[in-house]
């Protein structure tokens, strides 16, 4: 943009290696004054060219900047989501945790019941199935957390092979 704007005024170039190629004097400064007058006429006669070329530019510029305030928006939109979607599966891990907790309680009560012959085994089966099960959902929610923050890693631009826990 800056060289296009630059464009609009005289330049004229002035170098300490001259070559005496005219006939004679006159012809000389002849020559030199009509190559000056071209430097500078020429950005008059070419105006509307420079105006346009500048305009691209400006357009191209304003366009860039418009792209980089969308993607930096939705970057932010990005984070702010992978934020409140960490505190959600947080929230949740926790319970399950404590579900596990109660769950690993009742198995040991009912394997000790079926021991005492208090119960059946079938009770002790049904207890290790729930006990299973929840052991699942937790590695589950722990696969989530991982992928959540990974999400969240990426939105923020960061590429390191650091660990995310």
């Amino acid at each position: 943009l800056a060289h296009a704007i630059s464009l609009q005024f005289p330049s004229s170039v002035i170098s300490l290696d001259y070559q005496f190629s005219a006939q004679n004097l006159e012809n000389l400064v002849e020559t030199n004054v009509a190559s000056l007058a071209g430097q500078i006429a020429s950005p008059i006669f070419s105006a509307g060219k420079i105006q346009a070329h500048i305009e691209v530019k400006e357009a191209a510029l304003k366009e860039s900047f418009q792209n980089f305030k969308q993607s930096f928006f939705q970057s932010l939109q990005e984070i702010e989501h992978s934020l409140q979607n960490e505190k959600n599966l947080l929230e949740h891990h926790k319970i399950l945790q404590q579900q596990q907790r109660h769950i690993q309680k009742a198995f040991e009560l009912s394997k000790s019941n079926y021991i005492n012959g208090i119960s059946s085994y079938l009770m002790v089966l049904t207890a290790l199935n729930s006990l299973q099960e929840t052991e699942v959902k937790l590695i589950k929610s722990e696969g989530n957390i991982l992928l959540n923050r990974m999400d969240l890693y990426l939105a923020l631009g960061q590429n390191n092979n650091k660990s995310i826990i």
